[in-house]
């Protein structure tokens, strides 16, 4: 005859053993066909703890499950709904331990020993997860909601000793292909955030097109820097693309493919007197000039001082610049020593010819500058400022594909700035063109 089941006379009634006398054990051994769990435990009081264990453990585990025939299902499985009330909150698995050694030791909060015995057959994959946390909330929210799949908090409550803090320490090796981490997100893949002020940080995102984006973002200010402190050589490759550098959406330098660079400096080119021409009409006149004492030579074009006189030369401007306006100054020296109050007028117009263009084009607007005498002795080099941007008639293209003609002309008595009653001297002008982030091939 099988061993009937103890029940009480009443539904939820009694108990085994009380806090002044209890059971010292309990075993239960459920059958193969027992046809039920082998412990089962309805808490019906709400406020009252469903499984208490208290032990006074050293050496041997306080809950200790073991299986080794689990082939679906979980090892241990919480299953439950809270609600908790507004401004409460509930944890679904709680730790809260003191580690108290003072020797040397190891001690870990969560220790999981995960061995892949079984050898995975060909053709078939195994996905074994260490850890897996599945958060979601699939809801239409109102508020505001932060979820977190995992947060972790480390810190030392003071300095004694040598600490060392580590948020997350990762060890993978041994693959084929190892992956230290993987972040599969529709935002931002990693923020990294200064210690000091939460409003200081750093960004990593990826695009669905594969590009990576590092940006900085300071607390009210611009001066969130991208520093590379590297013990070697630092390597960009772009396989085959453009290396751009930018400020917001203008691009400031490029290197393509082929290694031409490319970028928005600006540029010089000297003309000296000796590579102009006079014009036939109203040139001015050409000399020469030993330095009497060290015999420093100069070739010059000598601009009278009451009719206006010009001298014209003409280049080709490398292929970098923008076809933009252009700017010059003047080298020049008084035809004799003479007073710091006179001042003298310099002035410049250009035009361009392409291929099949024709020579006599009207000149683009003229541009003056004025410089004032220095010193009273004889044989100063003079350098003037700037003028204003010169637009160089003829639409021209790119550099290489136009033939640019100037004309400098000293203005007669007319301009009021102009005051120096003498010849002024013209050695050269200076031409600043800016470049252009395209360039051409190679021929």
């Amino acid at each position: 005859m099988a061993t009937p089941n103890i029940v009480p006379r009443a539904d939820q009634e009694g108990g085994l053993g009380t806090a002044a006398k209890s059971w010292g054990k309990l075993f239960i051994e459920n059958p193969t066909s027992g046809g039920t769990a082998a412990v089962t435990i309805s808490n019906l009081d709400v406020d009252k703890i469903a499984l208490d264990v208290n032990a006074n453990n050293t050496t041997a585990n306080i809950i200790d499950v073991a299986s080794t025939s689990l082939t679906t299902g979980s090892l241990l499985n919480f299953v439950g709904t809270t609600t908790p009330a507004d401004t409460a909150s509930n944890t679904l698995v709680n730790l809260d331990v003191d580690f108290d050694g003072v020797g040397t030791s190891d001690f870990k909060g969560i220790y999981m020993n995960l061995d892949k015995d079984g050898i995975t057959a060909s053709g078939k994959t195994s996905n074994v997860y260490g850890l897996h946390i599945d958060l979601d909330d699939s809801v239409t929210n109102v508020g505001t909601v932060n979820t977190y799949g995992a947060k972790i908090d480390n810190h030392f409550a003071n300095t004694g000793g040598t600490a060392t803090a580590y948020g997350i320490d990762l060890d993978v090796d041994g693959g084929d292909t190892n992956i230290g981490m993987q972040i599969n997100t529709a935002g931002t893949h990693l923020k990294l955030v200064a210690n000091a002020d939460v409003n200081d940080y750093a960004t990593l995102s990826v695009a669905n097109t594969g590009d990576l984006t590092v940006a900085t973002v300071g607390n009210g200010t611009t001066d969130s820097d991208l520093i590379l402190d590297v013990d070697g050589n630092v390597e960009i490759n772009a396989d085959g693309g453009t290396i751009e550098f930018k400020d917001g959406g203008t691009n400031l330098v490029s290197i393509d493919s082929t290694g031409a660079l490319r970028s928005l400096n600006y540029r010089t080119l000297y003309i000296d007197a000796g590579s102009m021409v006079p014009q036939v009409t109203n040139g001015a006149t050409a000399g020469t000039e030993e330095a009497s004492t060290n015999d420093v030579m100069n070739d010059y074009y000598a601009f009278d001082t009451s009719t206006t006189e010009y001298v014209q030369f003409k280049t080709v401007l490398p292929e970098q610049w923008d076809a933009g306006t252009i700017k010059a100054k003047f080298y020049w020296k008084p035809n004799t020593s003479t007073t710091t109050s006179h001042t003298v007028a310099w002035q410049i117009q250009a035009t361009a010819a392409a291929d099949g263009g024709t020579i006599d084009s009207s000149w683009g607007t003229v541009q003056e500058v004025n410089d004032d005498v220095l010193g009273t002795a004889a044989g100063r080099v003079h350098l003037t400022a700037a003028t204003p941007a010169v637009t160089v008639a003829g639409s021209p293209g790119t550099g290489s594909d136009n033939l640019v003609y100037f004309r400098v002309l000293r203005p007669s008595g007319s301009v009021v700035a102009d005051d120096l009653n003498e010849d002024a001297h013209l050695l050269g002008v200076l031409i600043q063109y800016k470049e252009s982030l395209t360039t051409d091939a190679a021929w």
